[in-house]
């Protein structure tokens, strides 16, 4: 309660403490990660969109993601976020060699 009452007291004078997504978690996801949402049973329609996260939100414990697809801001349960798999890489074009030049 102690806690609560100092972080609330830090917030309204403009500062911003770490929040609590790491807290019994040794696999958090920090803001910026590329994530894919999957295993949604009330909102199915977003089980494959990728996202990135952007925040947690403390006191519901859920991660703050934007969808790549639109940039809707979403609250989900760390249990529905998996990383993004890596896009392919595109293979490798040989480049181009100047045309020789021969000498007399």
């Amino acid at each position: 309660e102690e806690e609560e009452a100092l972080r609330q007291m830090h917030e309204e004078a403009g500062e911003r403490l770490p929040d609590r997504r790491s807290e019994g978690d040794s696999t958090w996801l920090a803001n910026g990660a590329q994530v894919e949402l999957f295993g949604l049973e009330k909102a199915k329609t977003l089980n494959g969109q990728l996202a990135e996260v952007i925040g947690f939100d403390d006191e519901v414990r859920r991660y703050r993601v934007r969808l790549h697809s639109d940039s809707t801001v979403k609250v989900v349960a760390k249990k529905n976020i998996r990383l993004a798999p890596e896009p392919p890489q595109a293979p490798l074009q040989p480049q181009a060699q100047p045309p020789s030049v021969q000498l007399p």
